[in-house]
């Protein structure tokens, strides 16, 4: 596995965790 495909996966992972909370807040505030 090269490295900067290693990179890409962790930073989707990533954005992917961020996504995933910023929805639920997003629904906390609008409710």
């Amino acid at each position: 596995m090269p490295t900067w495909l290693t990179t890409i996966f962790s930073v989707v992972i990533v954005l992917a965790i961020f996504l995933y909370f910023g929805l639920l807040i997003y629904q906390k505030i609008k409710q």
